[in-house]
């Protein structure tokens, strides 16, 4: 898999991964078994919380790597360029909240 060398914007997106400005957070799982995962260096303007519920990612924030294992929870603020690899044959499962950071007003 071949992931592009500049970060890319993503869009708020609510639960359905859809645009909704009436919804302003969203929630996702992502579960691999022996598949791996990858997504790539971007950034958004909402905020997101990633929680490692089982395995462990190797995640980049900004110019800080690290290895978020089995109950770590990363704050991701706005604009913040990062990523998330989970290594081929690793059993995982994250979740990932995405929201306005205007909620916490």
């Amino acid at each position: 898999m071949s992931l592009p060398s500049t970060p890319y914007f993503e869009q708020n997106k609510n639960q359905s991964g859809q645009s909704d400005i009436d919804r302003p957070f969203y929630v996702g799982v992502q579960t691999t078994v022996n598949e791996g995962y990858q997504i790539g260096s971007h950034w958004h303007y909402h905020m997101e919380i990633l929680y490692m519920a089982t395995g462990s990612a190797t995640i980049t924030v900004g110019s800080n790597r690290f290895l978020a294992e089995e109950g770590t929870f990363v704050l991701i603020f706005p604009c913040e360029v990062h990523n998330v690899t989970i290594a081929a044959d690793q059993p995982s499962r994250h979740y990932v909240v995405g929201f306005d950071p205007e909620l916490l007003k």
